[in-house]
């Protein structure tokens, strides 16, 4: 799973929503898709960068996709919350909070289309939805591998006291 296919999907399920027909129903599902491009981006980024391959070709190794799959929506959004603001004791650089922002941000507009029946979306906040997600995909390609490794370890594993 490509994070870009699913913004690719999203921006078309926001083009299809601009027709007029199932409007809501694809708006919907364009923030649900968009919140997934980010999740799998940081499910790779965790097993890229915590589990070592002898070649590019062996990515899909069995303790890869067990890293990859390791990650808890709920529990990785928390450990989001943790790490906002200039006030945090976590030192991560700007990309990773950032991610890690929007990461929040995205999940609770998910669970705002997926469990809402009420919520109506406009598609100008879904284009901005999905324009959140892709830049906070794309600023972390720069972002060292030490800071990188260290994000997946700070969300995969609990904190202790």
């Amino acid at each position: 799973m490509n994070s870009r296919d699913f913004i690719a999907v999203s921006r078309n399920l926001l083009a299809a929503a601009r027709t007029g027909k199932l409007t809501q129903v694809r708006l919907r599902r364009a923030v649900s898709t968009a919140y997934y491009a980010v999740f799998h981006e940081i499910c790779k980024m965790c097993a890229d960068e915590l589990v070592v391959s002898q070649t590019r070709n062996q990515k899909m190794t069995r303790a890869w996709r067990h890293v990859y799959r390791g990650l808890n929506h709920r529990k990785a959004k928390a450990a989001c919350k943790k790490i906002e603001g200039n006030e945090s004791k976590y030192n991560f650089p700007e990309e990773l909070k950032n991610l890690g922002l929007n990461f929040s941000t995205l999940q609770e507009e998910r669970h705002r289309a997926d469990y809402d029946p009420s919520m109506r979306f406009k598609p100008a906040d879904v284009e901005q939805l999905i324009d959140r997600a892709e830049k906070a995909i794309q600023e972390v390609v720069g972002v060292k591998a030490i800071h990188k490794k260290t994000f997946a370890a700070f969300l995969l594993l609990p904190e202790r006291d």
